[in-house]
């Protein structure tokens, strides 16, 4: 996968060699001839993946390049734009740097030629570590296993059922969760050890020779002096022999490709006599690759009890602990996060002195002590180490965030886009979001990362990694000489001098003074809550591709930022703002803007937009106005890459808004905003000519009716997925326009949005909704039939106080799967729980029903069994 640094390069080598330049570079032969060999080299690797191998190795060389090439834009090319065409001729040699990446790549480029098979070989000597060599540290356990006892209890059924059939059965996890302790407890249990004539086990891990793997399951079965000298053909056949006919259980443990699976999977015959196999893996996609009668089952993290409880029992088995150390012991098993590896390595640190002020000290340095365990770093490590190097870089961008935070999919995928990590050849038939979330999605499949909160469709919303995998980010990141990892403490603080330097802190700090601030290309700055509202006094980072503020309150728009022409991503926080400035077409590259504000004002965007032709993503938290071209400028002025743009002003006439969306004709997500401070109707203008919006957001920040009306759905996008309303007081007679979107599977109607005590549906409307939410509405009564909602599989009512009833027929349709019932009348819970009773009683067990009174341990059960995950069920159904 190609490194983006290698595209920007070749930009900058585009702007030079085609621009029109009013001076002399020495030897532009040179330049030009880099940039033939450069385009050459570039196509022949993004058409093969082998080529992986070879684009590691030069990025630094070409990183180095790029700051010298872009040091010479930024100092000749701009400032001539600026000051000296037409004026003066001057005479400029050529980068040093390039001038040695030149040679590499012609180099390269002849290698290429005489031998197309050369892309696929490594053209530098690098040090490398096999696999095989790597040392696989053991942490010993004893027989007990504290916590997961449901999840015992439910995979003890699997084993011991009435299938007859042979089932697999995936256990999978993030390394240090106790995928093979867990597996232990379950072979070693006595119903267990009776149910099954044979039971063999054999660890598989990242590399292994089928021959060992034989061997180590007969060794179970047979005395393994009898086969030791058996080929591995003999010993297929006497391994098959013994399993035939008899009722086995076989452990596969620390299973890294399905290939292994693969090389085994014809010798356990199928008998139909209950037999049955585990797979272990940290990858999901072990277990669900596998087809015959399959099932997988994700080992989830500790609770701070079964934390406690495994830290006891490792430090005083069945003796009591001391009064003195549970309120501290407590503390440090929550630290632990729930990770079985982590809470046995503490018990061992504990161990060794059972003094209560020893403890708290070892409490509040734990997150140090552990960073320095290579007994779990070593463990973790062979995650990182078995990952493809376009996945390595996403992974370690995790130790750019802070500890314990949980990270927007939306801002760390476009983070990842602006940093290069993400290769989008012309061939992909998805956009580069889409690419991104794939690999967003592959490591979450490795279970390097975690989803925290999933959005209304079953997308991911925000997610985040265990310390101790951030830990390892921060390490390999160091090794790599990325360093992601260096906190800003103040301004003295030594900086490296890396190019690929990313900062995050707690509040910001002026770095302006340091020098080697200048070849920053991210910077991160977050504060757990609003920062004191700051000035910038200047901005010396010239490379950055990334600047990313958040809750770091500026008092207005620093007209510094304007000079860093490479800027890919934009987030800042501002307190007041009225207008862009009108040289934000400086920022040329810029590919997301996000801006929040504290006040309420509306704010205009300058018309120098419509030269920003690599723009995204425009999400800025209020009313915004862009000034449209006039129309004797030249033109066409289309921003086509644009597939965000939030939050455009509600006009008072649809027309007042449909010459910007022609202009950008390519979105996918639109939100329309009306402020407080604007009254009076509004029209949603005509959006049937957006063919790629999937996602409408239409708020109206008002009290007041608007006595606006809904568009005809033939004026609505035809493939909306996606709908949200809130505010603007239509009348309920009008959501039936709604009903008949052909393609609308998400609604949320929240704050009042329709006004009136009575809903009641109609045939035909909401034929393929799947989510519906109601939020904030005064809504007394709703009359539906089973069949007005015929796909319906998630019904949320949240803070609906007036609501009498969830109607009943609701529980017939066949697609429900989840009712929430949360802040509303008890009248409304009430109601929910009786179709859920009705739907037990007829033997639909499928039906999941989430109220106020729902524990903690209810809501989890059920989340961890539902796709579409609720974003925010977790956080509001309290413990009962």
């Amino acid at each position: 996968m190609a490194d983006k640094v290698l595209d920007f390069l070749l930009e900058d080598l585009k702007l030079i060699v085609s621009k029109k330049t009013c001076f002399i570079i020495s030897d532009m032969d040179q330049i030009k001839s880099v940039y033939d060999d450069f385009t050459f080299v570039l196509k022949q690797l993004k058409d093969d993946h082998n080529g992986d191998c070879f684009l590691e190795q030069v990025k630094d060389l070409a990183s180095e390049a790029l700051e010298d090439l872009d040091s010479f834009i930024i100092n000749v090319i701009l400032k001539e734009d600026e000051e000296m065409c037409g004026k003066i001729y001057h005479a400029f040699d050529p980068p040093k740097k390039l001038t040695y990446f030149a040679e590499a790549i012609n180099s390269v480029k002849k290698k290429m030629e005489k031998d197309p098979q050369a892309v696929s070989m490594p053209i530098l000597e690098v040090s490398t570590q096999s696999l095989s060599e790597a040392i696989r540290p053991q942490v010993e356990y004893d027989e007990v296993f504290m916590g997961l006892e449901d999840d015992i209890a439910k995979i003890k059924d699997q084993l011991t059922g009435n299938r007859k059939q042979l089932q697999v059965i995936s256990i999978v996890g993030m390394a240090g969760i106790g995928k093979t302790t867990f597996c232990r407890r379950l072979c070693d249990d006595d119903y267990i050890v009776h149910h099954f004539y044979i039971r063999a086990w054999t660890c598989v891990s990242q590399e292994y020779r089928k021959r060992d793997l034989l061997l180590c399951l007969l060794s179970w079965i047979v005395d393994k002096d009898e086969i030791q000298s058996l080929s591995e053909d003999e010993l297929v056949n006497v391994l098959y022999k013994c399993l035939k006919g008899k009722k086995y259980l076989i452990v596969m443990d620390d299973v890294w490709d399905i290939r292994a699976w693969n090389d085994l999977k014809m010798l356990f015959p199928d008998d139909n006599n209950g037999s049955r196999i585990i797979i272990t893996s940290r990858l999901n996609d072990v277990g669900s690759s596998i087809r015959r009668g399959s099932t997988t089952h994700s080992l989830r993290f500790l609770t701070e009890d079964e934390s406690w409880n495994l830290l006891k029992h490792k430090l005083f088995k069945k003796s009591e602990c001391p009064s003195e150390l549970n309120e501290v012991g407590k503390e440090i098993a929550a630290k632990c996060q729930g990770l079985p590896l982590t809470i046995v390595v503490v018990a061992g640190l504990l161990a060794k002195n059972e003094n209560r002020d020893w403890w708290k000290q070892l409490a509040g340095s734990l997150r140090s002590v552990l960073a320095n365990s290579e007994q779990i770093i070593n463990i973790l490590a062979l995650c990182y180490e078995h990952l493809p190097p376009h996945l390595q870089s996403c992974f370690l961008y995790f130790g750019a965030f802070p500890e314990d935070s949980d990270i927007l999919a939306y801002r760390l995928i476009r983070l990842w886009i602006a940093e290069g990590f993400i290769y989008h050849g012309e061939q992909q038939q998805i956009t580069v979001e889409e690419l991104a979330e794939d690999y967003l999605k592959d490591l979450i499949n490795r279970n390097l990362v975690v989803v925290s909160k999933k959005s209304s469709n079953g997308g991911i919303r925000t997610c985040r990694v265990h310390d101790m995998l951030r830990e390892l980010c921060l390490r390999k990141a160091e090794e790599k000489k990325n360093d992601w990892h260096k906190r800003v403490a103040s301004s003295s603080t030594p900086i490296s001098s890396s190019n690929k330097l990313c900062f995050h802190s707690h509040g910001f700090h002026d770095l302006s003074e340091n020098a080697l601030c200048t070849n920053i290309r991210s910077r991160f700055s977050y504060a757990s809550e609003k920062s004191p509202v700051i000035t910038m006094k200047s901005f010396v980072y010239k490379f950055l591709w990334a600047l990313n503020l958040c809750y770091i309150f500026l008092e207005g728009f620093p007209l510094e930022i304007l000079q860093l022409f490479h800027l890919r991503f934009l987030e800042l926080w501002i307190k007041h703002l009225d207008k862009l400035p009108p040289k934000i077409s400086n920022l040329w590259n810029l590919e997301s803007l996000v801006i929040t504000k504290e006040d309420w004002s509306r704010v205009i965007i300058p018309v120098g937009i419509w030269k920003m032709l690599k723009l995204r993503h425009i999400r800025i938290s209020e009313e915004i106005e862009i000034e449209a071209p006039s129309s004797n400028s030249g033109g066409p002025y289309l921003l086509n890459e644009l597939q965000t743009l939030s939050a455009l002003k509600l006009p008072h006439s649809g027309k007042d808004s449909e010459d910007i969306l022609a202009r950008t004709p390519n979105l996918r997500k639109l939100t329309f905003y009306r402020g407080p401070r604007t009254e009076g109707s509004f029209s949603v203008p005509n959006l049937a000519n957006l063919s790629n919006l999937e996602s409408l957001k239409l708020s109206v920040n008002s009290l007041k009716p608007t006595y606006s009306r809904i568009p005809q759905p033939d004026k609505f996008p035809k493939n909306l997925k996606k709908l949200i309303l809130s505010g603007g007081h239509f009348k309920w007679k009008e959501i039936s326009k709604l009903g008949k979107l052909p393609r609308l599977e998400i609604l949320k109607l929240r704050r009042n949005c329709f006004s009136g005590h009575v809903w009641k549906t109609n045939d035909g409307e909401f034929c393929q909704l799947k989510v519906l939410k109601l939020s904030w509405m005064n809504l007394e009564q709703w009359i539906t039939c089973t069949s007005h909602f015929p796909n319906l599989e998630r019904l949320v009512v949240e803070r609906c106080k007036n609501l009498i009833e969830i109607p009943a027929v609701l529980g017939d349709v066949p697609t429900l799967e989840m009712i929430e019932v949360l802040w509303s009348s008890s009248s409304a819970v009430d109601s929910a729980k009786q179709i859920h009773k009705d739907q037990v009683e007829i033997g639909n067990d499928g039906l999941k029903v989430i109220t106020n009174s729902s524990s903690k341990k209810e809501v989890m059960d059920i989340l961890t069994n539902y796709a579409p995950m609720p974003h925010d069920v977790y956080e509001q159904c309290p413990v009962s």
